[in-house]
């Protein structure tokens, strides 16, 4: 442990000396770039390697507090016996938000961009990066929601996976530095039964896994600065330890840069965006020995440019990762995302997702979406989805 310390100590000296050029992992959707209400269309789909052409509607509700999105979907199988993979839905319940005064809510729906503490333990999660097809369907979703009482937060989510995750948060009332006071959390996952799904003939699977943290942090000057240590534990694999510093200005630039040091056995941020869609085994992908490695992340959204965009850098001991997402708004009549990660496991089993719009001015709007899940270097399951959107407001004005 006092080694663990000692370079815990010395890789918060070398963070705060120097300036590194790297930067943070983000994960976009196209909903993130355009802020459509409703939406429809006609395409192609495939889901458990069959093909199916599709027409779809759908439209966001806001009432207040309370927002309801839903899509009504219609599939023609191009070939097979007609018999329809459980993931095509002729209505999708999209999501359910209800926020009350900012101090409690819930969300029913796809959850994405989870993260509880620093990311030791769970780092951006997404509930629907599974399964072998684009759509959204009912065990891509979930619940989370939050509570504030006297000071403290609550927060909590489950999947229709079985993956449940709490946290608990607050501040130190009575110890402050600069007249800041020190925050406080804690965090427990749970994944009941692990994954184990089929996509496109290969099999996903984790096992089931149980995993807790801890963590303090001292903002600086509001967002700009937050330093921060977290420890985290996961059942049977070892423990970890993170310190560094992560920083906001004002939406603009987003950054942070950590350095951990890992037992043998500890996956950091195991509960993150691949977690549901790539196979992990603690024997083979998991460090075999204690290592420590520096992590740095930047993202980038200037409010004059249709851009944003993110990278992070990860370099252990023994492996070394590079992730990375862009997006942009009305570049050349389209509208796009692309995400690119390298999990923990290796740097050869990359997840590639891509959505893009291309908007002609019309009617109809052009729109490709493509996931690609490599389990080897050189191999790989693939889902898409290609197809024509219109806007219902063009054709049913007033309605929609």
């Amino acid at each position: 442990m006092n080694k663990a310390i000692y370079r815990l100590g010395m890789g918060l000296a070398v963070l705060s000396v120097c300036s590194l050029p790297i930067s943070a992992t983000i994960r976009y959707s196209l909903e993130d770039m355009e802020k459509a209400s409703s939406r429809g269309g006609f395409g192609v789909v495939q889901s458990n390697g069959l093909t199916f052409l599709k027409g779809s509607i759908g439209k966001d509700f806001p009432m207040g507090p309370l927002s309801v999105g839903a899509d009504l979907n219609l599939y023609y199988a191009t070939a097979g016996d007609g018999t329809y993979p459980s993931d095509l839905q002729l209505i999708t319940l999209r999501s359910i938000e209800y926020n009350h005064n900012n101090t409690a809510g819930i969300k029913y729906g796809r959850l994405s961009d989870v993260t509880y503490g620093y990311g030791l333990l769970m780092d951006s999660y997404d509930s629907g990066m599974g399964g072998d097809t684009t759509e959204f369907t009912l065990k891509k979703g979930g619940f989370k929601g939050y509570a504030t009482l006297m000071g403290a937060r609550a927060d909590a989510l489950g999947t229709f996976g079985s993956l449940y995750a709490g946290r608990l948060s607050g501040d130190l009332l009575d110890i402050n530095l600069g007249g800041t006071p020190l925050k406080w959390g804690v965090t427990a996952v749970s994944d009941r039964d692990g994954v184990n799904e089929t996509v496109n003939g290969t099999q996903i699977t984790r096992e089931e896994s149980t995993g807790y943290s801890a963590d303090l942090a001292l903002p600086f000057a509001g967002d700009f600065l937050t330093y921060y240590v977290e420890y985290a534990h996961l059942n049977n694999h070892g423990n970890g330890l993170s310190t560094g510093f992560k920083g906001d200005f004002f939406d603009i630039v987003k950054y942070r840069m950590e350095y951990q040091t890992l037992e043998s056995g500890f996956v950091p941020g195991y509960f993150n965006t691949a977690y549901e869609a790539s196979s992990f085994d603690f024997a083979t992908n998991a460090p075999t020995t204690a290592i420590n490695g520096f992590i740095g992340n930047i993202s980038l959204a200037l409010p004059s440019t249709p851009f944003k965009g993110g990278i992070q850098i990860e370099s252990y001991s023994d492996r070394s990762l590079l992730s990375a997402a862009v997006g942009w708004s009305n570049v050349g009549n389209t509208t796009g995302v692309i995400n690119y990660i390298q999990p923990f496991q290796s740097a050869s089993t990359p997840i590639l997702d891509s959505t893009v719009l291309y908007q002609t001015g019309d009617m109809f709007d052009y729109i490709v979406n493509i996931k690609r899940v490599y389990y080897t270097s050189n191999m790989f399951t693939e889902s898409y989805s290609v197809g024509f959107r219109f806007n219902p407001n063009k054709i049913l004005p007033g309605i929609f």
